[in-house]
């Protein structure tokens, strides 16, 4: 399994295995005031082997600068299913976007999304939270 890609965005889904992105490829996050609803979604698309195909499960974990979880990781489960369409050789891709409205930005800081698949960690998509003007 290898990583293609993995963004930051406002907002995501997928539909018919693409990814619709709405403001992708943030790092900063402007609030106000703290604590403050984190407003985002993490969008993947990860390439498996053949020989990979089969029930995976995906972990988004948001921690702080120091390695501390902000809230339990958000899972979720991925059915990887090979295609006689595909041509030999060829990755079957999976294109997951959640939507992480339920974690809480306790302060300005700097922050971290790590992706694990199965339990294993393969991308880390860092982000800084700044205060606005009041």
């Amino acid at each position: 399994m290898k990583v293609d890609w993995a963004v930051l965005a406002n907002s995501a889904e997928v539909r018919e295995g693409v990814a619709y992105l709405m403001s992708a490829g943030w790092d900063v996050a402007r609030r106000d005031r703290y604590p403050s609803k984190f407003v985002g979604a993490v969008a993947a698309r990860l390439l498996f082997n053949r020989t990979e195909a089969g029930h995976h499960t995906y972990e988004l974990q948001m921690l702080t600068q120091d390695g501390n979880p902000i809230s339990p990781a958000v899972v979720v489960p991925v059915e990887v299913a090979p295609s006689d369409a595909l041509p030999a050789g060829w990755d079957i891709a999976s294109v997951v976007a959640v939507n992480l409205s339920g974690f809480v930005l306790p302060a300005p800081g700097v922050y971290v999304i790590d992706l694990l698949v199965d339990r294993f960690h393969v991308k880390s998509l860092p982000f800084r939270a700044i205060r606005t003007g009041m």
